[in-house]
């Protein structure tokens, strides 16, 4: 919330959301419910609601014949108000906060080992934050299951979409279905664009480089009609209304790893394995490296 305060230069925007629990029973849905951390937060203004005040819960919800999730009744539904980010303004933002603090930013630069890093003058401490290419770095022998899992969105004009909407318990924990109004502009309360996604592809390798393939012409079809399936407002999306489809690669592990890596003439800190949660843990994880890298200085002195 402080850096939405800070204003539309930031791309963060206070969002209505939904979302349908596609859950086996009502202790199932209960569970679900009690484990959800985030709903004490100030602002969600969370509340469940059953089948009397959404016509997408209690009844049937064919996906079709050719679609493997079939036919999904939705136990219950979610509502509450969260942030959502436009990814593009906000690296500009926290770019230009660096650039405000003296920090450069070097682009395109490929590291081909730390210890070329380790080796250069002008810095006490590295910290590894490589994504999905973060475990070729590793000193020692452990592996902690970082791999990369491909992901497909989908970037749609649809002005009339207002709610953030998303399922990803149950069938569809595999393959998450998401509608996401993106920032406004600050004198237009209409998105500049809705985000369709997604797919969760895990790869068995990671490149030592990142080269993407190519969106996936049939996957981004079964996204859109599956998304067309839950809002109603996306009905009328024809290829007129398609911005463009991406791929990325989200850097997941069994945990995230944050903390001291190896002892070297100079600290390596490990800060990767955020999988899709990387912009929610971010800022808790860089103080957490900035406390890790002071208290391994104030310990050389004592």
């Amino acid at each position: 919330m402080t850096l939405h305060a800070r204003g539309g230069r930031t791309g963060i925007h206070v969002q209505k959301s939904v979302e349908y629990l596609d859950t086996e029973s009502d202790k199932a849905t209960r569970e679900y419910i009690d484990g959800l951390w985030w709903r004490e937060l100030p602002g969600i203004e969370f509340e469940y609601q059953g089948g009397e005040d959404d016509p997408l819960v209690g009844t049937a919800l064919d996906f079709g014949p050719t679609d493997t999730l079939g036919c999904v009744h939705f136990a219950g539904a979610i509502r509450f108000k969260t942030l959502v980010i436009h990814m593009g303004r906000y690296l500009d933002y926290l770019v230009a906060r660096l650039n405000d603090h003296g920090v450069g930013v070097v682009p395109n630069y490929w590291v081909e080992k730390l210890t070329h890093l380790l080796d250069r003058e002008g810095f006490d401490a590295v910290v590894n934050c490589a994504g999905y290419a973060s475990e070729s770095y590793r000193w020692q022998r452990s592996w902690h299951g970082l791999h990369p899992v491909q992901g497909q969105v989908t970037s749609v004009k649809a002005p009339d979409v207002k709610e953030l909407v998303f399922v990803h318990t149950g069938r569809f924990d595999r393959e998450p279905l998401y509608v996401v109004p993106r920032a406004p502009r600050r004198r237009d309360k209409r998105p500049t664009d809705v985000i369709l996604g997604g797919s969760l592809d895990p790869l068995n390798s990671y490149p030592t480089k990142a080269v993407l393939p190519a969106p996936d012409l049939a996957l981004e079809q079964l996204i859109m009609q599956r998304c067309q399936k839950i809002v109603s407002a996306l009905v009328d999306l024809g290829p007129q209304d398609i911005i463009g489809s991406r791929v990325g690669l989200r850097p997941t592990a069994g945990e995230v790893q944050v903390g001291h890596a190896i002892r070297t003439w100079r600290p390596i800190f490990n800060n990767y394995g955020h999988g899709g949660g990387g912009v929610s843990l971010s800022w808790g994880c860089a103080y957490s490296i900035v406390e890790k890298i002071t208290d391994w200085f104030d310990g050389r002195r004592r």
